[in-house]
């Protein structure tokens, strides 16, 4: 009848007289309970708002706290009692509680030989994308995770996580091994809204047991469900899963062009997306750990890159710019290893191909013989996308970028005093419109055609045998792309004798 679950009154014939008391399998309850009702069988509710002794024979002071429903008070009056912990069980010394209030006892959950486990706890995992079966129900009261803790973080909102379309998630950390029952915040997402914290306002009580968790949980709303998984410190062994066909693969995309208020700014910008694909165990709701290289470097995103679906295994230009100032004329490549949950131990890593993004030479050297003329071949290894008007217009008119044969970074012309670009003074490359594609776009190679200048001169003074060249963009509405500069190609030109 002390307990918070009896909302009666407690009989005015059974009174507590001052003395020495013990609970048996119950305990002084170390949390206020809940407000929302008469509880422990009366209208204010005494409970100990401390810890429990260690079991040394002396007896401690604790403070007591005695709620108001009317006001919402948790701790309104102070009382004082003392506790002996005679490790078999505890005692208490109380005073006769005050008119129209009651102790709250409750079983010690720590002391539970069973306890009660979560229903069918891998469903609760963020990797569940299924519905939690109708038959398996959440009633409120204590559970055990076993292996698995309650989130402390928010889950991915790319899809319904942990059996339901909302996520229930505990935002704050897990309390000491000291005793008490902790009142932790929950917070439920909005899979639609993207909302990572609904303001429902939902309470657990936490126990660290030293050995395992405790939860008391209330029931969890319609289509909603709590996630559990295995913390990053358990002794779950990382998984021998290698992710076969790792490789570095892009696709252009473009953002809406609408600022903050979404309000028009400056049309639909094409943004390169560089996403690292693997092979998935299909057998196993693993987790998956990304690293991604530039140039042979690791970048660091400032934290972990842990996706469970291989589409948001990606980085964008737009933070390869930003944040580290690569355009293209890059190498990237990625590692990935798997984990039983996001904080998990990683097992093996694959690490793709080295993938190059720009412009490519296919020969960054080339002979030419007076007279004669010799071809330097280049890849266009990503695409550039046009710029659009706005982000509802459909361009199929295209764009062009251009590519300038420069020798030295103030020369920009068709020729040197030693070779002669054949042709036009400039390569035009075509750009990607709305009509086309990313996914079928495919490498596209050019030429440079190169003739000595002596020879078309009459002039055979080879005072200069060798130079180097680059190719070099104009600026471009595709960021990516503006002012970039291929490596050197080393020119030599020789004359031919018998």
């Amino acid at each position: 009848m002390y307990r918070p679950a009896n909302t009666q009154p407690i009989a005015p014939n059974i009174t507590l007289a001052e003395g020495w008391y013990t609970g048996g399998d119950y305990q002084l309850l170390t949390r206020s309970p809940d407000l929302d009702s008469l509880r422990c069988g009366a209208e204010s509710q005494i409970w100990m708002n401390d810890t429990f002794p260690n079991a040394d024979g002396t007896n401690h002071l604790r403070q007591l706290c005695i709620t108001n429903r009317t006001t919402g008070d948790t701790c309104v009056n102070n009382m004082t009692a003392l506790v002996t912990n005679c490790t078999t069980h505890v005692m208490y010394y109380l005073s006769t509680p005050p008119r129209s209030s009651a102790y709250c006892f409750e079983s010690d959950p720590c002391s539970y030989t069973s306890p009660r486990l979560i229903p069918n706890v891998k469903s609760h995992r963020p990797t569940n994308t299924e519905p939690i079966a109708s038959s398996v129900t959440f009633t409120e009261g204590w559970y055990y995770g076993g292996q698995y803790q309650l989130l402390t973080k928010c889950p991915e909102l790319d899809l319904p996580r942990c059996g339901a379309d909302s996520q229930i998630w505990m935002n704050g950390t897990l309390p000491a091994a000291d005793g008490k029952q902790h009142a932790v915040p929950l917070c439920v997402t909005n899979l639609t809204t993207g909302e990572k914290c609904r303001n429902d306002k939902m309470t657990a009580y936490v126990t660290n047991c030293t050995t395992h968790i405790m939860y008391d949980l209330p029931s969890p709303p319609t289509n909603s469900a709590y996630c559990f998984d295995i913390p990053s410190d358990s002794n779950d062994p990382p998984p021998t899963y290698r992710p076969t066909r790792t490789k570095v693969k892009f696709d252009l995309r473009r953002n809406d062009g609408l600022d903050s208020t979404n309000v028009f700014d400056s049309g639909a910008k094409p943004s390169l997306r560089f996403n690292c694909d693997f092979e998935r165990d299909e057998n196993n709701a693993y987790f998956y750990v990304i690293f991604f290289y530039v140039d042979g470097s690791y970048v660091n995103f400032g934290t972990e890159l842990v996706v469970y679906d291989t589409a948001t295994a990606s980085v964008t230009e737009g933070t390869l710019m930003s944040k580290f100032g690569f355009t293209a004329g890059i190498t990237i490549s990625c590692s990935v290893g798997a984990r039983t949950s996001r904080n998990g131990q990683t097992g093996p890593l694959v690490t793709s191909d080295i993938f190059f993004a720009g412009i490519k030479l296919l020969n960054q050297s080339v002979s030419v013989e007076r007279g004669h003329s010799s071809t330097v071949y280049f890849k266009q290894t990503v695409p550039f996308g046009c710029m659009l008007s706005s982000p509802w217009a459909v361009n199929t008119d295209g764009c062009k970028l251009q590519l300038h044969v420069v020798k030295t970074s103030t020369e920009n012309v068709c020729y040197s005093n030693t070779i002669y670009h054949r042709g036009r003074c400039a390569i035009e490359i075509q750009g990607l419109t709305t009509a086309t594609d990313s996914d079928i776009w495919d490498p596209q190679t050019y030429s440079v055609e190169l003739v000595s200048v002596e020879s078309m001169r009459g002039l055979y003074d080879l005072t200069t045998q060798q130079f180097f060249f680059h190719l070099e963009t104009s600026s471009s509405h595709h960021q990516f792309w503006g002012n970039v500069k291929s490596h050197s190609v080393q020119v030599r030109i020789f004359q031919f004798s018998i």
